[in-house]
């Protein structure tokens, strides 16, 4: 009947009961409202449970979301500030993952080709724990893009991790890391200077850091169409990356424990070369899922 019936009138608790658990069985999302004692143990079984804040306490600590205003288009508000932070995670988890990949691709093929090191585990640190932390907090703050209100919703057996970000994880991490090692090659075993091959790699780690950060603050438009402006923190942190690598390379205390030496023009060219290559892949990577 819930298939062909608009409104059910006069119903018991027991029935608005059924009535949910009818449309779970027809494998549907289930949202229910109420704000009376006898909405309850419907507001327990729905999927989401909403309550307005004059309905019963009860009700309430039923609910998996309160409506303080009392007003049902603010359902809507909340379903765009969900949808933002699924996406913000999303951002955060490929952010982290993607450069962790990165290291570990450059230090295990390194050492099966039978390469010295190409990080330090100091430099490992101080990318890991004081580069990343700031621009993957500052993700938090971005805000929600227009275009996640018109998708449709999300199945709930889809997982956080879908087929555009192991791609993107995989195919960049890869080419990310080979281009990275290349450089370490040239420099570390080529041109015999150790120091420089592991600085070139230590300072494309950070560069990539930036790079990525404004890759990943849209999923469904270009980096070209994207306002850089529209996450204050994310931009303060990547400023703070440039400044604590500078600290990396500038204060002779820090240098000494890191192993780093200044790099020529060069080197910092070909750093920036890459950082360019690896935010082209990605933006192909999502051209592809978004057409």
């Amino acid at each position: 009947r819930i298939a062909i019936t608009n409104v059910f009138a006069r119903v018991s608790p027991l029935d608005k009961l059924r009535l949910v658990s009818a449309f779970e069985k027809r494998h549907a999302i289930v949202a229910m409202t109420g704000d009376g004692i006898n909405d309850s143990a419907a507001l327990q079984q729905a999927h989401i449970g909403i309550s307005v804040g004059s309905g019963h306490d009860i009700a309430k600590e039923s609910s998996d979301l309160v409506l303080l205003d009392g007003n049902f288009a603010s359902i809507v508000d909340a379903i765009s500030g969900g949808r933002r932070i699924y996406d913000n995670i999303r951002k955060v988890l490929m952010f982290l993952l993607y450069g962790s990949l990165t290291e570990v691709l450059i230090i295990v093929v390194a050492l099966a080709l039978g390469f010295p090191l190409p990080l330090l585990p100091a430099q490992i640190l101080w990318v890991n724990i004081i580069t990343d932390t700031f621009p993957a907090m500052a993700f938090i703050f971005e805000p929600g893009e227009p275009e996640t209100m018109s998708e449709k919703p999300r199945s709930p057996k889809e997982s956080l991790f879908n087929r555009m970000a192991w791609e993107m994880l995989i195919v960049g991490g890869t080419v990310n890391a080979t281009l990275l090692l290349s450089l370490f090659w040239w420099y570390a075993v080529h041109l015999q200077n150790l120091a420089l091959g592991r600085s070139v790699v230590f300072v494309g780690l950070g560069a990539f850091v930036i790079g990525i950060s404004l890759a990943l603050k849209s999923f469904r438009r270009s980096i070209v169409r994207t306002n850089i402006f529209s996450n204050i923190p994310l931009l303060i942190s990547l400023v703070g990356v440039i400044a604590l690598y500078g600290v990396a390379f500038y204060v002779p205390l820090i240098s000494s424990l890191l192993h780093t030496v200044l790099l020529p023009m060069h080197a910092l060219g070909a750093v920036f070369s890459l950082v360019i290559v690896n935010i082209f892949v990605v933006e192909l990577i999502e051209l592809r899922h978004r057409k």
